[in-house]
């Protein structure tokens, strides 16, 4: 799926709430390997590398036109690669700090993928995620259930975009079974 920078960016504030909630969670070390899962145009990744000194940041997104707009906010504390969620957690790499804010939605397969996440966090490192759980809500099924009815259905080839997305006892099964220790939902 092509993003658009300038549709994303309209939603600006929206995003920068969750994210400086999500910020308040991180117990900040010094010179920490971080990777920002789903980083968007940057901007954001900066502003975590920032409140975090000395700490190496990589952004990854798999969006090329997101990456264009990042540029403009690397430096020698903050460098981004086009990859995907799931090329990133497979990368040969541990990190201190595992962040993301509204995108791990957008991956597939939350059991494997966030065991896979797991894997990749040094022993005492963190795991900061935020990310919608927009199935629950009634226009999101509504919409689910019109896009069986003509002409939706026809129009759209039979396409419904299910959430990955699992339900928050689930999350803490994963992350108990995989060493967690201090778990904030």
């Amino acid at each position: 799926m092509a993003w658009n920078p300038e549709t994303y960016n309209k939603f600006k504030d929206e995003r920068f709430t969750p994210f400086l909630d999500l910020v308040t969670l991180i117990k900040v070390q010094p010179d920490m390997d971080v990777i920002d899962l789903g980083c968007g145009t940057g901007e954001l990744t900066r502003k975590l590398a920032d409140l975090l000194s000395g700490a190496r940041v990589l952004g990854i997104d798999s969006s090329a036109e997101m990456l264009d707009g990042a540029k403009a906010f690397a430096n020698a504390q903050v460098r981004f690669e086009k990859l995907s969620i799931e090329e990133g957690v497979g990368l040969d790499a541990k990190w201190d700090l595992v962040f993301s804010n509204a995108a791990i939605q957008w991956a597939e397969n939350h059991e494997i993928l966030f065991e896979k996440i797991i894997s990749n966090i040094k022993p005492g490192g963190q795991l900061v995620v935020q990310m919608p759980a927009q199935h629950h809500n009634v226009t999101n099924q509504m919409l689910l259930r019109l896009s069986e009815e003509p002409p939706f259905h026809t129009e759209l080839a039979g396409f419904q975009k299910l959430s990955p997305v699992l339900n928050i006892e689930d999350y803490a099964r994963i992350l108990f079974e995989n060493g967690g220790s201090e778990i904030t939902v």
